[in-house]
Parts: structure tokens; C-alpha cells; sequence
């Protein structure tokens, strides 16, 4: 009975040492895995602080992004106001060429019929002087013949 005691204690410490053995080497595993995990979240956490300084550096690009749209924008604005004004004064200088062109024209006109009424003049002129000197000489023979 003993020794049968004795086997079955023996059995069973065996069995006993297999599954401390067993629970050795799951806690081994269990203690490996853990330090895998926890350089992974360290990892991890690296990672994420990265990821967070670049969102807040991106953050930060894009609102200066933002702001030198909205300059451009105004700027844009600005040109566009000037242009406008540029394209009211164009059309106002071509209103007042226009405006010279025309008079210019009529003034053109105005010279070529003032030249041609000096031109009448000139040659009424011309008649008028040889008709006085026709006078005259009629004057001269007929004060001779008074004379």
C-alpha cells in the first residue's frame, strides 16, 4: 500500500513538475509577449507624438496657408478694382480721342475752306491791284491830257 502511496505521490509530483514546467514556460512566453507589447507601446507612443507634432506643424502650415490665401485673395481684389478703374480710364482717353479725332476733323475741314477763301481772296486781291493800277495809269494819261 505504500509503495503504491509512494508511486501514485511520485505520479503525481511528476505530473506536478510537468505542469509547473508547463506553467514555467507560459509565463516565460506570457513575460516575452509582454515585453514585445510593451516596446511595441512605446513604439507606438514615439509614433504618436511624432504623428502629433507633425498635425500641429501641418495645423500650423495650413493656417499660414490660409492667410496668404486670404492676401492673395485681397490682393486679387485690389487688381481687379484697379483694372476696372484702368478700363473706365481707357475708355474715357478713347472717348476723348474720339472727341479730338472729330475735332480735328472739322477743324481740317474749317482750314482747307479758310484756305480756299484765301485763295478767293488772294485772287480778288490780285484783280483789285491790277484794277488800281489800271486806274492809275487811266488817272495819269487823263491828268496829262488836262495838264
Amino acid at each position: 500500500k505504500l509503495r503504491s502511496a509512494v508511486e501514485d505521490r511520485r505520479r503525481e509530483y511528476g505530473e506536478l513538475e510537468l505542469g509547473v514546467e508547463h506553467v514555467q514556460g507560459l509565463y516565460e512566453h506570457v513575460r516575452e509577449t509582454a515585453g514585445e507589447m510593451l516596446e511595441e507601446l512605446r513604439s507606438l507612443e514615439s509614433e504618436e507624438r511624432e504623428a502629433g507634432a507633425r498635425w500641429a506643424r501641418g495645423r500650423a502650415g495650413l493656417r499660414q496657408l490660409q492667410e496668404e490665401e486670404a492676401k492673395l485673395r485681397s490682393a486679387v481684389e485690389d487688381r481687379r478694382r484697379e483694372y476696372g478703374e484702368l478700363e473706365l480710364g481707357v475708355e474715357h482717353v478713347q472717348g476723348l480721342y474720339e472727341h479730338v479725332r472729330e475735332t480735328a476733323g472739322e477743324m481740317l475741314e474749317e482750314l482747307r475752306s479758310l484756305e480756299s477763301e484765301e485763295r478767293e481772296a488772294g485772287a480778288r486781291w490780285a484783280r483789285g491791284r491790277a484794277g488800281l493800277r489800271q486806274l492809275q495809269e487811266e488817272e495819269a494819261k487823263l491828268r496829262s491830257a488836262v495838264e
